[in-house]
């Protein structure tokens, strides 16, 4: 607020110093309602505009100075007008009109009167008084004729409120003020603060319950996983069973005269179909695809394909066909064609000699040319094969009648892969037997491999 110091030479003199006479003598002349000289509240008054305002001039005696007084003209950023406001003076001259509504400056002595307009209504307002010395109903400029009766009311207020008339009291009310409003934002904020600690602890709760949420929602997931996990696991062992079951029931011991007329065995599903030559490729593959049906159902039932073989039930037309003469059992790795030209002996081992008597001697009125009995036991024995005892001691020509050094290389590359590994495996197999000293010179030329 900037300020500079102007002459009212420039105003209506006469006027004005004749409102400043007649107002200073009205003033001079007026007793207290206490009793007490106008000077006490006077100058306390003035001590305390000289407080507030301490560039303010007073030239005079006089409060209100005198015809060659000197004025501070203090300017006020412009106050827009309020509609249905009423300013406090009808005047319109805007040097004297020193409350009209929008007027920037003002001289000092509507300074004073502002100031002393302003002290009685914050005297009177804590004093709890009415606004009963207001001046807002002057008609005349700048107010001057009412300033008396403020003087008047001021001594009734110093006489009941004597402490209310010193700036000291009145800052210190104020600063109690200050107290109580910053008291008053501090719990605003404590209760912000409150509000948004409540918050943010509702969102943490709420991120809480939607993290365990998830976690069950993970947790169900997994038990259901885990349960159609393990259902699908007993169903499976459940199938095994059955598939063992199966198997046992189908390839269980059964002696010859026990089942000679039963007239459906279970071993009729794997019979072999008789073959005078045995050597072609076209019957060698219905052998395989026998055997792969075995295989198959082992594998069904949950066994290893080359362990723990089980004990067959074989039945061969070229031994004897459907009236069973020449069933037997045999531990072989799988569905071998009985008493063939190549794998007699294996087959004779497991049957015993009697059996194989009888095989003999009804494969030889079907044609068969091969070594007798007793050289058949034999060669099983050297061969060491363990069939006896159900248990493959060494590895076993797999391929039944399909031995190795009956295939020549165009018809091994015509072969599936797993009957070329079991043709290697069953060579490999004899070549080591060959090279035992268990086998004499007769039995390889027996053999045909001397």
């Amino acid at each position: 607020m900037g300020a500079s110091n102007y002459s009212v030479s420039g105003l209506n003199q006469p006027h004005w110093i004749q409102m400043l006479a007649a107002n200073s003598q009205a003033l001079a002349s007026t007793p207290s309602s206490s009793g007490n000289s106008p000077s006490r509240s006077l100058e306390q008054l003035k001590a305390n505009f000289m407080e507030k305002y301490p560039d303010y001039i007073f030239e005079s005696s006089s409060i209100f100075g005198s015809r060659n007084s000197t004025y501070k003209v203090v300017e006020f950023p412009k106050k827009p007008a309020v509609a249905g406001e009423t300013p406090h003076c009808t005047q319109r001259n805007a040097g004297r009109g020193a409350h009209l509504v929008g007027v920037q400056w003002q001289c000092g002595c509507a300074l004073w009167t502002d100031f002393l307009h302003t002290s009685i209504k914050e005297i009177t307002s804590e004093a709890g008084l009415p606004g009963a010395f207001s001046y807002y109903d002057c008609n005349t400029c700048p107010c001057f004729p009412q300033l008396a009766g403020i003087i008047k009311g001021y001594d009734k207020l110093l006489e009941e409120f004597p402490e209310a008339f010193t700036l000291s009291t009145r800052v210190e009310r104020e600063r109690q003020r200050k107290l109580v409003r910053q008291e008053e934002e501090a719990r605003k904020q404590d209760v912000e603060r409150q509000r948004l600690a409540a918050a943010e602890k509702a969102q943490q709760d709420v991120k809480k319950r939607e993290e365990i949420s998830a976690q069950y929602a993970l947790e169900m997931a997994q038990a259901k996983e885990w349960a159609s996990q393990k259902i699908k696991e007993e169903k499976a062992a459940a199938e095994r069973l059955a598939a063992q079951a199966e198997l046992a029931e189908l390839f269980a011991p059964q002696s010859s005269q026990q089942h000679k007329h039963t007239p459906l065995m279970p071993s009729d599903t794997f019979r072999v179909p008789a073959s005078p030559a045995a050597t072609t490729v076209e019957y060698r593959a219905q052998d395989w695809m026998t055997k792969a049906q075995f295989r198959a159902m082992r594998q069904r039932a949950g066994f290893p394909l080359n362990a723990d073989q089980h004990v067959c039930h074989i039945i061969a037309d070229s031994n004897g066909g459907a009236n069973h003469i020449d069933n037997y059992y045999v531990a072989a790795g799988s569905l071998n064609q009985s008493l063939g030209n190549r794998n007699d002996s294996y087959l004779a081992e497991a049957a015993g000699l009697e059996q194989t008597k009888k095989a003999v001697a009804v494969s030889r009125s079907n044609g068969y040319t091969g070594p007798g009995a007793e050289e058949l036991i034999a060669m099983a024995k050297a061969a060491r094969t363990g069939m006896a005892e159900g248990v493959a001691a060494k590895p076993m020509p797999s391929g039944g009648a399909l031995y190795y050094d009956q295939v020549t290389p165009q018809q091994m590359a015509t072969l599936p892969l797993y009957q070329r590994e079991a043709l290697e495996s069953q060579r490999r197999a004899v070549q080591e037997q060959y090279e035992s000293s268990n086998f004499t010179r007769k039995q390889r030329i027996q053999r045909g491999t001397w």
